[in-house]
Order: structure tokens, then sequence, then C-alpha cells
């Protein structure tokens, strides 16, 4: 971003010369040329964000997470405090759809207040979160949740509660 920037204000020249070449090229190659500049972009996103984030975090004596081999974000997260039930459905599909409405719901009730948004806006989200997540994204938490089993049993070790919710 940056770098684009400095395009941008700098040396709006280079960056038309470069868009002018680029439009030269064939279709199948803007594309490949596309998918790479994307790729770079997502790779020093990341590391950016695991040098700044997660490894003085791991590295600092200070660290709130003490991270393992072994360890997941259901397991790591000492971070985030909620009530978790003493009895879960044992059917992941109901336990999933119950956090669903309750984080849902969370959500929800924040929108008046923290974002100021009327009624209709927040009625609107409600809406799309039921249609988009619950509707489109069931079956990727339902794999989270099969995948967190196994790599627990793979362990030997089995879910707790907190962990079941955290995965779902």
């Amino acid at each position: 971003a940056t770098s684009f920037g400095y395009l941008l204000t700098d040396k709006s020249n280079e960056l038309i010369k470069l868009w002018k070449l680029f439009n030269l090229l064939s279709f199948e190659h803007q594309f490949i040329v596309t998918i790479l500049i994307s790729s770079v972009i997502t790779l020093l996103s990341v590391t950016t964000f695991v040098n700044d984030t997660l490894i003085p975090a791991v590295n600092s004596s200070k660290s709130l997470i003490k991270v393992d081999v072994d360890d997941t974000p259901a397991t790591i997260d000492s971070r985030t405090e909620f009530e978790v039930p003493s009895i879960l459905p044992a059917d992941d599909k109901v336990l999933f759809e119950e956090t669903f409405d309750r984080v849902t719901k969370e959500f929800v009730d924040d929108l008046p207040t923290l974002y100021e948004l009327p009624e209709e806006a927040v009625a609107w989200i409600k809406r799309m979160i039921y249609y988009t997540a619950a509707g489109g994204k069931m079956n990727r938490g339902l794999s989270l949740v099969a995948v967190q089993k196994v790599f627990a049993k793979v362990n030997g070790k089995t879910l707790s509660n907190k962990e079941r919710i955290q995965s779902a």
C-alpha cells in the first residue's frame, strides 16, 4: 500500500507507464500477473500480521498466551470471556445453530448503540447475516467443529464445552 501510494503521489508517470504495459499483455498474461501481485500482497500482509502480532506474543515473557504445537485458536483463546453452559447439545448442528443464534443476537443488539444504526438497517443486517452465514456458511462451520474433534481425538483428548462453542 505504501509503494502504491508513493507511485500515485510522486511517480504518477511511472504508474501510467506500468498501466499501459499491463494493458499490452494478453488477457491470460494479465490474469497471471494479477494473481501473482495479489498473492504477493496477501503473503506480505500475512507475514506482517504474524511478525507484528503473533511472534511478539509468543516470544514475550509477559505473553498472555503460551503456545504449544498442539494448540488451536479454540484452545489458546484466553482473552475472550463468555458464558459456557454446563450442558451442550450432543449434535454439532444443533450446537452450531444455538451458538450462531447467540452470537448473532449479541452482535445485532450492539448495532443500534455502538454504530447508531436505525432499526431498518439493523433489521437488514440481521436478515443478511442469517441468509449468508446460516444458509451459506453452516457446512463450513460444521466442518470446523468436526476437524476440531478429530484433532483432539488424534491427540488423545476430547473437546471441552468452551472449545466446542469456540469451534462452533
